[in-house]
């Protein structure tokens, strides 16, 4: 029975992973490790003028020896983290264990979204005519411009043009801090419903594993356009169930 280690951020992310795993991969043992303190620093971080660089980032070093702890006290076989801000600290945890599927929270998403914009809009220029519109959702602004640059390099790499918004849910993660599920629902409903009056969207990504429980109420808003909506934990599932099944574990 394959161990995966669920590396939180937020205290809102596991129930909705959790969700995830037992309806389309029951099989593994998960274990959890939370540091919800790294969401406070980082968003303090990005709101200051500091300048970060690998060697000043002062999150990395404790993304790897978390990471670290994992692997060797935790005994994983896989480590999904589930707060989509830290894609820099991921991709530099991978580089040091490249013997073990490591996956960001959203990297399995956004192959989605070039795929559909291979589907639907074929080759062009970022943001030019012919790219895929993609409107990605937070409630935790540092997100934003992480997933931003992940879907840039993405369709640069597959030679796809997509052409983002971002819609920051101002108000959305303090409700949830409180317990107010269904404001936050409302909030996030109301923001995608104001960006599609805008015009020019092919995708909705809600961008946060804590934001699927608006999933269903966002697809009910924007059928009528036509629109995608993607959620991270279903396709964060199936990303890590089909590395560890390549590695038959």
């Amino acid at each position: 029975m394959p161990r995966i280690v669920l590396f939180h951020a937020l205290k809102h992310s596991p129930p909705p992973i959790e969700s995830a795993f037992k309806k389309l991969y029951p099989i593994p043992r998960l274990f959890h490790l939370m540091d919800d303190s790294l969401s406070f620093d980082l968003a303090t971080l990005s709101s200051s003028t500091q300048t970060t660089s690998p060697t000043t980032d002062p999150i990395l070093p404790r993304f790897r020896h978390l990471s670290h702890y994992a692997i060797t006290q935790m005994k994983a076989d896989a480590i999904l983290f589930t707060c989509s801000a830290f894609g820099t600290q991921i991709d530099a945890v991978k580089r040091d264990f490249p013997g073990i599927p490591i996956h960001t929270p959203n990297e399995s998403a956004l192959r989605r979204v070039i795929e559909l914009a291979k589907e639907t809009a074929g080759p062009g220029r970022r943001g030019g005519e012919g790219a895929l519109r993609v409107m990605l959702v937070s409630s935790f602004l540092p997100t934003l411009g992480s997933m931003s640059a992940e879907v840039d390099q993405m369709a640069g790499e597959g030679g796809v043009g997509v052409c983002v918004s971002r819609v920051f849910v101002e108000g959305a993660m303090e409700a949830l801090n409180v317990g107010n599920g269904e404001r936050h629902d409302e909030l996030v409903v109301k923001a995608v419903r104001d960006e599609l009056a805008k015009g020019g969207v092919d995708v909705v990504l809600l961008t946060q594993f804590s934001m699927e429980r608006a999933g269903d109420k966002v697809r009910r808003e924007v059928e009528k356009y036509g629109v995608h909506v993607l959620t991270t934990p279903e396709a964060a599932v199936l990303g890590i169930k089909k590395a560890l099944e390549a590695r038959k574990i």
